[in-house]
């Protein structure tokens, strides 16, 4: 976002404006991490392997109880 906002002819707009566009390239450098409980980094894979365990679970706990 950073890089493709800086390719902009942000230079030649109003102050106002360019004082925003500034601000969203200055944000965009810092990566932005999601941690669980500060014990590990959350990403699509880690969520994937949360639902799939979470299932799995799920369905041993209902297997557990109907019989």
């Amino acid at each position: 976002v950073g890089e493709k906002t800086y390719m902009t002819d942000w230079y030649n707009l109003p102050h106002k404006t360019a004082r925003g566009l500034l601000l969203i390239i200055a944000r965009s450098s810092n990566v932005i991490k999601i941690t669980g409980g500060k014990l590990f980094q959350l990403s699509i894979a880690t969520f994937s392997d949360v639902t799939k365990t979470s299932v799995i679970y799920l369905n041993l706990i209902r297997t557990m109880t109907s019989t």
